[in-house]
């Protein structure tokens, strides 16, 4: 995808890209390759441009469909050439084996159930250090499989 306006697109992402910079960092796992720019890079042209990640190419300051992941699992599958299945669970579930979670913390059950939050992995937050990770909980994940 062509990038009009970096800096507004930087923006975009720091403000919305959480599940997305996620599963990125997910897919170089499974890959066993860097996160670095050139991989980062070449994830997000993929979800861009078959239209598995939301963005208005047209006003990149358009938050409604800023780095929505649409299709996690076909992103993921086309990522890292494996088969990838990708449900919601609850807070509590335990990952078999093959499973991997993204954790969605909220400040309130009422914020979890608009999708207001933050998606991080157990070991990795996109955002360093999340105030609603701070001062939120985890109130699902999302368990990523690898068939």
């Amino acid at each position: 995808m062509n990038v009009t306006y970096l800096q507004q697109f930087f923006k975009m992402a720091a403000d919305n890209s959480c599940y997305a910079s996620c599963l990125v960092k997910l897919a170089c796992r499974i890959n066993k390759t860097d996160h670095n720019l050139t991989n980062i890079g070449r994830a997000l042209d993929i979800g861009f441009d078959k239209n598995y990640l939301g963005i208005n190419k047209d006003d990149y300051s358009d938050y409604g469909p800023a780095f929505t992941v649409y299709k996690p699992e076909k992103w993921l599958t086309d990522l890292t050439g494996k088969k990838i299945s990708v449900r919601k669970e609850s807070a509590t579930y335990k990952c078999a084996k093959n499973e991997y979670e993204i954790l969605f913390y909220a400040k309130s059950q009422e914020n979890a159930n608009e999708n207001i939050g933050h998606f991080i992995l157990p070991d990795y937050d996109p955002n360093k250090t999340s105030v609603t990770v701070n001062t939120g909980k985890v109130y699902s994940k999302r368990i990523i499989k690898v068939e």
